[in-house]
């Protein structure tokens, strides 16, 4: 399999040789080390927006599964608010129109379980007047070349790679498991986290 992993009815009966894609866990467990580790509060216990992707889906599960094992360890933050923006850059403006509806904005950091809904919710912030980076720090999973913008722009604060660019490690499992080689369960494609301090030093260098 890759990029997705298949659930079957019947575990006894999965055909499945290995798994090549990205650990979606570890994406959500580097997003909240990065939070614990370069959002410090001013003793107050930090609110923390969670903008999920569809639900349902493993990237929306296992994110947030991870993000929340990281934060059970810190009890400087919690998440005060959730919500589905479906992956999308319309779906990241309607999180943050619909909290505005009911509360005045007082959320400190935000967790975007990709780039597009996180891009979005930039959009729409600017427009009601808060400033991202500034009023409330932003971390999101992808690290596209659009995200590498919004960081060296100073809206994006951080953003976690998910390596889409598979093709190579796949055909190389392709070709390890036909010449009879043992296959690992779990082939992990390599991914970093980026944020503004290194974002110039890497933009022309991304491929997606």
């Amino acid at each position: 399999m890759s990029d997705r992993n298949v659930v079957v009815e019947n575990p006894e009966e999965n055909l499945t040789t290995t798994y090549l894609g990205a650990d979606f866990m570890e994406e959500g467990r580097r997003a909240m080390r990065w939070i614990r580790d370069n959002v410090k509060g001013d003793g107050d216990t930090m609110k923390i927006m969670e903008i999920m992707g569809n639900e349902g889906a493993s990237p929306t599960e296992e994110r947030g599964k991870g993000f929340k094992e990281i934060l059970s360890e810190n009890n400087s933050y919690y998440i005060a608010y959730s919500d589905y923006g479906d992956f999308t850059f319309e779906g990241g403006r309607e999180v943050i129109r619909k909290y505005l509806l009911n509360h005045d904005w007082d959320i400190d950091i935000i967790f975007s379980q990709n780039d597009d809904m996180a891009l979005g919710a930039i959009k729409e912030l600017k427009e009601q007047g808060i400033k991202p980076d500034e009023d409330v720090k932003i971390v999101s999973v992808d690290a596209t070349s659009e995200a590498f913008e919004a960081m060296v722009r100073g809206e994006l604060s951080c953003a976690v790679e998910c390596n889409p660019i598979i093709g190579p490690q796949l055909m190389k499992a392709i070709r390890d498991l036909c010449s009879g080689k043992q296959m690992p369960f779990r082939i992990i494609t390599d991914e970093k986290i980026y944020d503004q301090s290194i974002a110039d030093d890497y933009i022309r260098k991304r491929r997606y």
